[in-house]
C-alpha cells in the first residue's frame, strides 16, 4: 500500500499508512537525535535515492564522527557479503 501510495503521489495515502512516531529518535554521545528518511522510487518500483536528515547540528556532528570511525567495520562487513 505505501509502495502504490507513493508511486502514485497520494501524499493522503501515504499518511494513511504512517504512524504518528514514523520519525525516528535516537541518542549519540548522550545527545537526542531526531531524523527522517526521504526515499524517491524510480519507475521499477526500486529506491533509486535515499536521504536521511537530521537535526540538530550538534548531535549530527556526533553522528557524524560515530559512523565515521565505524567506517571500515561497515565498509569490510558490506565487501563480505557482495563476495558471499
Amino acid at each position: 500500500m505505501f509502495r502504490k501510495a507513493v508511486q502514485a503521489k497520494d501524499m493522503a495515502a501515504v499518511n494513511e499508512v504512517l504512524a504518528e512516531d514514523v520519525v525516528f529518535t535516537a541518542k549519540v554521545d548522550r545527545l537526542d537525535i531526531t531524523g527522517c528518511d526521504f526515499l524517491t522510487v524510480n519507475e521499477e518500483g526500486k529506491i533509486s535515492e535515499f536521504m536521511v536528515m537530521t537535526r540538530p547540528l550538534e548531535a549530527s556532528q556526533a553522528l557524524a564522527a560515530a559512523m565515521g570511525e565505524r567506517f571500515p567495520q561497515i565498509k569490510a562487513a558490506a565487501e563480505a557479503a557482495v563476495r558471499g
